[in-house]
């Protein structure tokens, strides 16, 4: 049986507690669409989100408390933090790069519950749209879990409609200025404005 936990219930940070959620998938509300999640460092968790979305090789957005935690996992130049002290926290989400020569694309939201939970969780976030691979994203945690079941470890209920359904806005940081890559929750200003 699905269990379905709420974002308004005071007991919610002691109900987590008593789980192991950085070796679980969760469903939770966010600034833009409902998503699938879990802990950055469990490739075991990621894997399954994966086969939940019939995707083996989905893209994932990484959820960041504030900018230090985003240095945790990338290397900023002076251009690219500047843009991110700029626009963030938003629903938008900036493709920058890793010491080892990958790329990660990270969104800090501005969502109160989402940033609560950043806090709790203590490590980022993967995250991605809460849908089988070419059907559109799933818009509350009790419709996900009629289609997910228990194979999600635990669906958080959003105490009020802070889902957008639409996407976060896209921005490549990776070249000599931001390249839009997808238009979404946001405007992202033109290169002159940056």
């Amino acid at each position: 049986m699905a269990v379905i936990l709420s974002a308004s219930d005071p007991d919610l940070w002691n109900t987590l507690g008593k789980r192991d959620p950085r070796n679980e998938v969760c469903v939770i509300p966010t600034d833009t669409v409902l998503g699938f999640s879990c802990a950055f460092s469990s490739v075991r968790a990621a894997e399954r989100i994966r086969g939940l979305k019939g995707h083996a090789d989905a893209k994932f957005i990484v959820l960041v408390r504030d900018l230090d935690q985003a240095e945790s996992l990338v290397t900023l130049t002076p251009l690219q933090r500047k843009v991110l002290e700029t626009h963030w926290p938003a629903a938008i989400s900036f493709v920058l790069p890793r010491s080892d020569g990958s790329t990660l694309a990270l969104r800090c939201p501005n969502d109160p519950f989402l940033q609560k939970f950043l806090t709790w969780f203590g490590e980022p976030l993967i995250s991605t749209s809460c849908n089988s691979h070419g059907s559109p994203p799933l818009e509350d945690a009790d419709t996900a879990a009629e289609v997910f079941g228990s194979d999600v470890d635990f669906y958080i209920r959003s105490s009020q409609t802070t889902n957008t359904n639409v996407p976060s806005t896209l921005v490549d940081l990776l070249g000599d200025s931001p390249r839009l890559l997808r238009t979404g929750a946001v405007l992202f200003p033109s290169q002159a404005q940056v």
